[in-house]
């Protein structure tokens, strides 16, 4: 299974205890999907963004990533962990956030362009 809780019972209990985590879905944030309207269209982006994504996710294939991700503008990224389902964050945590706080620092550098990968899959 793709779950977290599923491999790590300690990492389950973490998450019920995490008052950020998003396990849960609201009405309002459930209704969002249907109502939300961007200020401006994703190609007009201008904010660095950095998509993780997991390459056994069955719940957003890679072919939908992908689209998005290139309807994305401005400087962009896109990191593939082949052996994560659609919770990597929580699937491999440690080495997320490593990749998360290095893409942040080379954000905050301006050195985001020597992240650029010929490839965007990853072995996190």
């Amino acid at each position: 299974g793709a779950c977290a809780w599923q491999h790590d019972r300690e990492l389950y209990e973490d998450n019920l205890r995490d008052p950020l985590s998003q396990w849960f879905a609201t009405f309002s944030s459930l209704r969002s999907l249907f109502t939300y309207q961007p200020i401006k269209s994703s190609l007009e982006n201008q904010t660095p963004v950095l998509l993780l994504a997991g390459g056994q996710d069955k719940v957003i294939p890679l072919e939908k990533i992908r689209s998005v991700f290139e309807r994305i503008g401005g400087p962009k990224l896109l990191r593939i962990d082949m052996e994560a389902g659609h919770q990597v964050l929580q699937q491999h945590h440690k080495q997320s956030a490593r990749l998360i706080v290095g893409w942040s620092s080379a954000v905050l550098d301006g050195k985001l362009a020597s992240l650029m990968p010929e490839s965007p899959y990853l072995n996190l």
